[in-house]
């Protein structure tokens, strides 16, 4: 039970019940309207979850995509939670409410196993990346996070890996690495010009996740942006 995957588990148990929702790219989903009343399973699409500072910036800390499940630590927390969750694309939510998801948990032992699996995943995903928020330079930062990026969604093809399948703007690039847009800029023109990243239209996909991970190492990064 414990080597389950929790995506297709979540899929198969989930099948039945809620309803689908349809959230456009940069939506917000509004948990803060029902806090705790739902459980949401991501059919298709991304979700980021965006921590707000007392200066008014915004970092993505979490990306969750298809098979994953938010909203259980609403659900069961006695605070209400600090972030806000945003479609990172076109997604498609399947709505699970409590009474539902309470059942299922008193009828199924296994979906508890493979919801703390879940949130032990997520906790380490959100541990990694609150560590690259703390990187002391805006070269490591934006590397480092693309190289998250990169390492979660690219697919194995023959002796490399194609790009994810994940377009990233400016501005989701800001918010994943917490580095201003003019920091953001310097670095990703640098990157481009190195053939490390492609942009056309305002996003951006990479090419040679090679060159990112030298300078996502200790040393590199020219100056703090």
């Amino acid at each position: 039970m414990f080597d389950l995957d929790t995506k297709e588990y979540f899929r198969d148990v989930f099948k039945t019940t809620g309803w689908d929702k349809v959230y456009k790219k940069g939506e917000t989903i509004n948990m803060e309207d029902n806090p705790g009343d739902y459980i949401y399973f991501i059919i298709r699409g991304k979700v980021v979850y965006i921590m707000h500072d007392d200066a008014g910036t915004d970092r993505i800390v979490l990306l969750l995509d298809d098979g994953d499940i938010f909203g259980e630590v609403e659900m069961f927390a006695d605070e209400q939670n600090r972030v806000t969750s945003e479609t990172l694309e076109y997604s498609v939510l399947k709505m699970i409410p409590k009474g539902d998801f309470l059942h299922l948990l008193k009828e199924n032992n296994d979906l508890s196993i493979a919801v703390v699996k879940s949130l032990a995943n997520k906790l380490g995903r959100l541990v990694q990346n609150l560590e690259t928020l703390s990187f002391d330079n805006a070269y490591r930062r934006v590397a480092a996070s693309l190289l998250m990026i990169y390492d979660r969604y690219g697919k194995r093809q023959g002796n490399g890996y194609t790009g994810p399948g994940l377009r990233l703007s400016m501005e989701d690039i800001c918010r994943m690495a917490g580095v201003g847009q003019a920091g953001a800029s310097e670095v990703l023109n640098e990157f481009a010009g190195l053939g490390v990243l492609q942009g056309s239209d305002g996003f951006y996909t990479i090419e040679r996740p090679e060159i990112l991970r030298q300078w996502a190492k200790p040393a590199a990064g020219k100056r703090i942006l």
